[in-house]
């Protein structure tokens, strides 16, 4: 199954260069992720595997969508000279952060609320996804 995911987001990445041209880098990034990280928050919630498994190929459709317009725009707000050390530093901040997640889902699935880490993850993501669109979507960047 996360063979079958991983294509698909792969695939959809492809796409996101479009989306950005039509609608924008921060649009796009937030369009993209805020749908996916509301399917995560709906997984626990699904009747049966089948629907939870529906609803984690819809996140995987469009998870990925926002990396390439993410990457453009934080390239894109500093001098090209200084963007390998800036991607460099987003890069080691975000990984990380990332490290705490497993963390946090360990200590939930151990005490028998798995269903929190869906909600966490995808309510935070959306936390995220809104104070980005309210902050940002006014940047334009010379890629």
């Amino acid at each position: 199954m996360l063979l079958g995911c991983n294509v698909i987001a792969g695939i959809s990445s492809l796409f996101s260069a479009r989306l950005a041209s039509a609608i924008g880098l921060v649009n796009t990034m937030v369009f993209t992720h805020a749908p996916s990280n509301i399917f995560t928050a709906l997984v626990p919630v699904m009747p049966n595997q089948w629907s939870a498994m529906a609803m984690l190929f819809a996140r995987f459709s469009i998870s990925q969508m926002d990396v390439a317009p993410r990457q453009t725009l934080i390239a894109g707000m500093v001098r090209p000279d200084e963007r390998t050390a800036l991607m460099g530093a987003v890069n080691v901040a975000r990984s990380i952060a990332c490290s705490f997640g497993p963390l946090v889902t360990g200590a939930l699935a151990g005490g028998g609320q798995w269903a929190w880490a869906f909600y966490l993850c995808g309510g935070l993501k959306l936390t995220y996804d809104g104070l980005l669109l309210l902050t940002a979507r006014h940047l334009k960047v010379d890629a």
